[in-house]
């Protein structure tokens, strides 16, 4: 219901015309590290459609799109783990990759915090959460017998960003989350190149059932899919 009415929204104007507006449901890691990025490069002219995203955990961009709230949904994806195929339309297309990497705030020049520590506060994701259950199984899979001591827990991996910045502990996040902190010297991979401790991900893109208006297919040309 809340989707369906913020799209009546979208759609008109104080004074009634119909607005044609790309709405994408996507992660807020991706809204933030993603999005801009994305539009940017299919429109290099500058001359891109009115794109309208709509921030969410993955729930909610499911919803969206189920519901008619969006016209697609852009999210991360893993092939362990279920992302809602059965309910979402066929079509849908890897856009490019990801990983995720262990991170700890850097202090006088170095990580603060190391995966061989004895004791290792760690900053996870809530249990339901979709990179929360990428990282558990990666945690499970590894013959490494981690220190991990939950001290924090949020589903937003940029809310884990801010935790780790701030020095409360180590978090496994999306490495274009994070690439500029790590160009600057703010936060470390600590993995060690130990490949058991990076995740590689997808971010795919959901197309919604619904027809859909001429400038997402626009959009969606444009994505050469």
């Amino acid at each position: 219901m809340v989707y369906d009415w913020e799209r009546t929204r979208a759609e008109l104007g104080e004074d009634g015309p119909k607005i044609e507006k790309i709405r994408i449901a996507t992660l807020q890691s991706l809204a933030v590290s993603y999005m801009p990025h994305l539009v940017k490069s299919l429109f290099p002219d500058g001359r891109a459609p009115n794109v309208q995203v709509t921030a969410d955990n993955f729930a909610g961009c499911i919803e969206a799109i189920i519901s008619g709230g969006a016209d697609a949904m852009i999210c991360y994806s893993h092939k362990d783990i279920q992302t809602g195929d059965h309910v979402l339309d066929e079509v849908s297309s890897t856009l490019g990759s990801d990983r995720l990497i262990p991170v700890s705030c850097v202090q006088q020049g170095r990580a603060k915090f190391s995966l061989k520590d004895p004791s290792i506060p760690f900053l996870k994701y809530s249990n339901m959460s979709f990179l929360g259950r990428v990282t558990k199984l990666m945690l499970d899979k590894s013959e490494s017998d981690l220190a991990l001591v939950p001290v924090y827990e949020d589903s937003i991996a940029a809310a884990l960003k801010s935790a780790a910045l701030e020095g409360l502990g180590i978090a496994w996040l999306p490495e274009g989350l994070v690439k500029h902190e790590l160009e600057w010297g703010l936060l470390a991979n600590i993995s060690g190149g130990e490949a058991d401790f990076e995740v590689p991900i997808s971010v795919t893109v959901y197309r919604g059932r619904r027809p859909q208006t001429r400038s997402f297919e626009r959009f969606w040309a444009a994505l050469n899919l």
